[in-house]
């Protein structure tokens, strides 16, 4: 749902929705094969810039977007990309420093990716 707290209400707000929509008809017996198939990635950790840092955990909470991305949606859709990753230790893919978001490619989003 991203990084920017205006906007993360809003986007888990309206994929809750279509995600509810769809769970509904199917409890009804719209088993129409048609239905999208929703993935969703985990919403990367993000802190302050700390050069040479070794832990993406030196500043903020940067794993309370993840708890809170998968609070909302395991169970609820067939994959979450990024949920097997050891986030706690990603600091060491940030490419010429930086923080936890902003990274250089290729990166972590290259390694959610795959």
């Amino acid at each position: 749902a991203g990084v920017h707290d205006d906007a993360r209400p809003l986007i888990h707000d309206f994929y809750t929705q279509v995600l509810d929509c769809i769970q509904e008809a199917k409890k009804k017996g719209d088993d129409n094969p048609n239905w999208p198939t929703f993935i969703y990635m985990l919403t990367p950790q993000q802190h302050k810039t700390v050069r040479d840092s070794a832990s993406c955990e030196d500043g903020g909470d940067p794993l309370g977007r993840i708890d809170e991305d998968k609070s909302l949606y395991l169970g609820r859709v067939p994959k979450i990309l990024g949920n097997e990753l050891d986030w706690d230790n990603f600091a060491k893919y940030h490419v010429g420093g930086g923080d936890c978001v902003h990274y250089m490619q290729p990166g972590v989003h290259d390694i959610l990716a795959k």
